[in-house]
């Protein structure tokens, strides 16, 4: 994936249905500002590979997790 390709709007607003600015900028350690600013897609905000990394990152963990999730579900609705 090239790294001018990723739209990191949309990697943020996901990001943000299960953690506030706070908690993602905890977590990857993205200045709260810029994660608002790329949430709100009003300006582009310079981001650093480093903070470009470390959002696509994020998203891939939160991603495995939610699948991980849904395959349990869908395993124990299936036992059920």
């Amino acid at each position: 994936m090239d790294y001018q390709e990723v739209d990191f709007n949309a990697i943020v607003q996901h990001l943000l249905k299960s953690n506030t600015q706070v908690e993602l900028e905890r977590k990857t350690g993205v200045n709260q500002v810029v994660i608002s600013r790329l949430n709100s897609g009003t300006k582009s905000p310079n981001l650093t590979y480093k903070n470009g990394a470390a959002l696509v990152s994020e998203y891939k963990k939160q991603v495995k997790a939610e699948a991980r999730k849904k395959s349990t579900t869908a395993n124990a609705s299936s036992v059920n």
